[in-house]
Parts: C-alpha cells; structure tokens; sequence
C-alpha cells in the first residue's frame, strides 16, 4: 500500500508540476521578450526622436545665420541705390560688418567702376578698393540671373579679390536704377568655419557630427576639413557603401528630408537630413547605431542573468507549491480505494480541512450518507421513472414530427442546392462543348451567372455552418472594435454580390465616421447583408434604406424596403427555423433565425416593426 501512495505522489506531482513549470516558463520568457522588444522600439524611438530634435535647432541656427546674410545685404540696398559714390561705398560695406557681427565679409561693386570691400581680420574691420572684381562669380552670377542668389564657397585669397583665406559662400543682390537697369551688385559672405562651429556646438552622441551640402552635393561642413568644396559625397568610393551613399546624396541635393540606415566603413550608422529652407544647401546627422542603442545593449545584459534566476525560483516555487497540495489529496485517494474495495465497515471520515481537498474529502463523505438514507425512496424513484417514460413517449411523437421535418428540410434544401449546381454543370457544359462560338458579351453573362449560383451556394453552406460555429464560440469573449458605418458599406457590398439586381442601397447615418462599436464583425456582417438581401430580393425595382443611428445605451440599425411586406399574421413565425413565406423561393429558411440568435448572442435584439408601411422595417439594436 506504501508503494501505491508513492506511486500515486509521483504520478500526480510529477505531471502537475511539470504542467504548471513548463506554462509559467513558456509565459515568463515570452512576456520578458516581448518587453525586450517594446524597450528597445521605445529605446530606438526616443533616440530618434532626440537626435532629430538636435538636428532641428542646428538647422534653425544655420538657416538663421543665412537669413542673417539676406537681412544685411537686403537692408543696405536702398543707401547704395540713393548715394553710389564711392565714399559712401566704403562707408556702407563697413556699416554691414558693423551692425552685422556674423557677416564675414562685404563688397559693393558698380557698372560705373566703382567698388569697395571689407572683412574682418580679428576683432578689427578692413575697408578697402574693391579693385576689379566684374568677372568674378559673385558679380557675374547675379547679373546674368537678374535676382539674388547664393554663390557656391570659394577661396578669397586665391581670387585675389580680398586678403581673407577663409572658405566663404556669398549672398548676392543685383543693384538697379530707377529705370529698373542693372548698375552693380552687394554680395554678403559667411566663413564656412562659422557654419562649422555653429553645427559642431550641440551632438546628441559622442561620435555623431553633422555634414553640409550644396546644390551639387559639394560639402560645405564636414568634421573632415579636407573634403569641404573640394570633394561632394558622390566621390565617395566604397564598395561596400557606394549605393547608399550616392542615393543620400540624390536625397539630399532633391531637398528632401528622412532617414537612412547605412553602413558607413563597417559601422551601421542612422543618417537624419533635412533642406536648409532659403537655399538650396541641405544639413545631416550622422551617429553609429551602437550608440543609439547603448542603454539598451546594457540592458540585455541585464536581463539574462535575471532570467535564469527567474527560471530557477519558479523551478523551486513549482515543486514547493505541488507537494504542499498533492499531500492531502494522495491520502484521499488511498481513502477512496478502501471504500471502493467495499471493505466491511468501510466509512470516509469528515475532515476540518477547508481547502478545496478538505471539501472534496467531506463532499464525498456526505454522498455516502446519501446513498443509505436514500435507499428507502426506491419505489418513489421507480414511480417517477413511469412518469419519465410517459414523457418519453410524448418526446418520441415530437421526434417523429421533428423526423418529418427533417425530412422536408432535406427535400427543400437538395432543391436549393441542385438549381444552382445545374446552372454551373450546364453553363460548364456549353462552354466545354463550343467554347469559341459564343461571343465575349455572352461568355461574361454565363460567367456572371455562374458566379451568382456559386455565390448561392456558399450563402447557402454559410447558413449551415454558423449554428455550429456560435455554438463553438464565446461571441462575447470574441469582440473587436468595429466602424459601424465601414460596417454597414461592406454589408451593402455582399448584399449586391449575392443578386444580379441594379437597385441601389442608401445609407443614411447619425453616426460619426469613428463610431465604433464592441461587437464581432463576422456576425453583425451577416446580420446585415441578410436583412439587406432579404430587402433587395423582395424589392426589385426601388432603393433599399440603411438607416443608422444610436441612443444612449444602443447602436440600432435599421433597414427599409418598400416591397409587399410581411402579413400580421406570418409576422410572429418568420423567426422561426426553415420558415418562408414563399416555398419556392431561394433560401433555406435560417437566414432571419440565424441574424435574431446572433443578435441576442452579442446582447442585443433583432424584431419586425409590424406598423411600418409600405414594404418592411426590421430593427437591430446592439449595445454600445
């Protein structure tokens, strides 16, 4: 008997733990990776989110920085226009540096010959003789444009034009006279180092930078100074990036804005570029996907060794847990055995265990009582079993009836289904027979008629199969949040498809376009494209209405034909299993039984407004 005890514990325990282990296992690990997963979207998410917040306030500074070059040139225009003599000039190119502290530079040359210039050498400002700059790009190119315009960065010193041997880009304006002539020009220009401290003054990683492109994809900013104005990013040559980088560059140079994943030299890299509104330059960050997801990398390393911790307490929980409840119910069992074995005597002692194990011991103990003191009611239970069998009887004419109507059933339903099919085997026949003799209008009537009998048929299977399901199915635990009015078109879809009619569906709605509503979708569908078929096909010739609208507590749905309608005294049956007011009709019957018990599964109700006049109204109310 020791043995059986043992052999019962170890059976029982060792099934019941490893059930529970391995469905606590199962659940904490996947419940620890699908946080892993969300942490890292969010980690990754307000990475970006923090990156392209820097990239913003760079791109504001710069464009800043630039508008400040259009103020100054666009301020002093209208002092050059009135006094263009040369010692005005030279005051005005100096006034610009003065009262414009980012300006790096500023010349003003006329048609007449007359020119100056002044830059910044230190805290100090030069002003001197333009000398002969008209065949300079800053000159010539708003001349020949006729309109302000940016000059690409060049090299002063080499120009010989100034002394400055900065890297400067020029806003130029084409000077006019009264009569609208072109008499000079004043060109404003920024030291491309100024653009480089601006965008290297705020990284949101360690080793991110910013780069800057002109129209041509020349860099204007570039943490390595040797490529600025002298290489564009389509020189850039890797076999293994090459692609990448030329379509950022297409990106970039089109005046788009995004985001690129590339591998820049081995090391996977986010890219976020922007157009610098004002010109036709674009900006970048660039930042190693490593440090974006740095915290995250900790992490992980983080989780694991929580992980097998995890495991290996829930390992010890389980055992604990499942000895402490298998003890007691081993030793019912052994009780159980005794009784069974109808040992003289034999009794099953009551407990005051209240645990589910004490209970089930002292329920088992009451049944015994039961059993003896209920002997003495046998001849009232063979009484009752005559009436039982009376009821038996009438239970057999009902299922004689019931026998009756299954058969009509069957005969209905084989009718059903034959028409159809024979309208496909025949079609098919035709077409098989002489497939080339008919024309392409008639090949696409039989086909659309084909379809509609297929069609028939799946309606026809769908209505079989649904009572099956729903008794299957929870609808109730099933809910999906739904639009009502996305609802209701679909329903109106699948009503038309199943009938070659040309009458129109209206839907009229009170409703909001986001009026959604907790039901399953699968069922209120069909709901509403029987009510609808059951309208259109009784309802040929005139609109059928789909009227939406909802109450405090309730979405109701309603639908309206103007046919022959329902008579008041078929109204109470046309709910009920394999009725139809017209037996040859198609259909089986089950179509407005099924929309009514799918109704009041989802909690709501489906009935006939029997006042409602001409045609019929059925109302389907759900709650919200």
């Amino acid at each position: 008997m020791s043995e059986n005890k043992r052999q019962i514990k170890r059976s029982l325990s060792g099934k019941l733990g490893t059930t529970i282990l391995l469905i606590v296992i199962v659940g904490f690990i996947l419940t620890l990776g699908l946080l892993t997963v969300r942490i890292r979207r969010i980690i990754k998410q307000e990475a970006l989110e923090q990156a392209s917040h820097v990239l913003d306030n760079t791109a504001l500074k710069v464009q800043g920085c630039l508008q400040e070059m259009k103020t100054a040139a666009n301020n002093t225009l209208w002092l050059i226009e009135s006094h263009p003599e040369a010692d005005s000039l030279l005051q005005y190119s100096k006034r610009v540096l003065s009262l414009y502290p980012e300006v790096r530079s500023c010349s003003i040359a006329l048609e007449n010959g007359v020119s100056a210039c002044s830059s910044r050498s230190g805290n100090d400002i030069i002003t001197t003789d333009g000398g002969n700059p008209y065949g300079e790009l800053w000159y010539t190119t708003p001349k020949n444009a006729g309109e302000a315009s940016w000059v690409e960065p060049f090299d002063e010193f080499t120009s010989g034009v100034h002394s400055d041997p900065d890297l400067i880009a020029s806003y130029c304006v084409p000077l006019k006279g009264k009569d609208g002539e072109f008499t000079g020009v004043i060109s404003v220009s920024l030291s491309l180092d100024r653009l480089q401290d601006i965008i290297s003054a705020e990284r949101p990683y360690k080793t991110s930078y910013c780069i800057i492109l002109g129209a041509d994809g020349h860099y204007f900013a570039h943490p390595d100074t040797t490529k600025i104005v002298r290489q564009t990013i389509f020189s850039e040559h890797d076999a293994g990036w090459e692609a990448d980088i030329n379509t950022l560059g297409n990106e970039m140079t089109s005046g788009h804005s995004g985001t690129m994943e590339i591998d820049l030299g081995g090391i996977p890299s986010m890219i976020i570029y922007r157009p610098l509104s004002g010109s036709e330059w674009s900006i970048a960050l660039v930042y190693p996907k490593k440090e974006m997801l740095r915290s995250y990398t900790r992490l992980v390393y983080l989780l694991f060794p929580l992980l097998l911790l995890g495991i290996v307490l829930l390992v010890l929980s389980c055992r604990l847990i499942v000895n402490r409840f298998t003890k007691p119910l081993v030793k019912l069992t052994h009780q159980l055995q005794q009784v069974g074995k109808g040992a003289s005597g034999s009794k099953l002692p009551e407990t005051d265990d209240d645990t589910q194990v004490g209970m089930l011991q002292n329920s088992f103990a009451s049944m015994l009582k039961s059993i003896v003191q209920n002997m003495s009611k046998a001849d009232e239970a063979n009484r009752e079993a005559r009436t039982r069998m009376r009821e038996l009887e009438q239970a057999t004419l009902q299922a004689q009836l019931a026998s009756q109507q299954k058969t009509h059933f069957m005969q209905d339903i084989s009718h059903q289904f034959r028409t159809p099919l024979n309208i496909i085997l025949g079609f098919a026949q035709v077409l098989g027979e002489d497939f080339h003799s008919f024309t392409d209008e008639e090949k696409i009537l039989i086909a659309e008629n084909m379809r509609q009998s297929s069609k028939q048929l799946e309606h026809m299977v769908d209505e079989l199969l649904l009572p099956l399901k729903t008794e299957k199915q929870n609808v109730m635990e099933e809910v999906d949040g739904a639009t009502c009015v996305h609802l209701a078109e679909k329903a109106s879809e699948e009503a038309k498809k199943q009938l070659i009619q040309d009458n129109e569906v209206l839907i009229e709605s009170t409703l909001g376009e986001k009026s959604r509503i907790k039901a399953k979708g699968e069922y209120l569908s069909f709901i509403l494209t029987e009510l609808l078929v059951n309208a259109l096909r009784s309802n040929p010739d005139a609109p059928v209405t789909l009227k939406l609208s909802e109450t405090e507590d309730c979405f109701i749905f309603a639908v309206e034909d103007r046919g022959p309608g329902i008579p008041k005294d078929k109204a109470d049956f046309v709910f009920d299993k394999f009725t139809k007011l017209d037996i040859y009709a198609n259909g089986l019957g089950l179509g407005l039984y099924l929309a009514r018990t799918l109704g009041q599964t989802m909690g709501g109700s489906l009935s006939l407004d029997k006042d409602y006049s001409p045609g019929c109204r059925f109302f389907l109310k759900l709650p919200k």
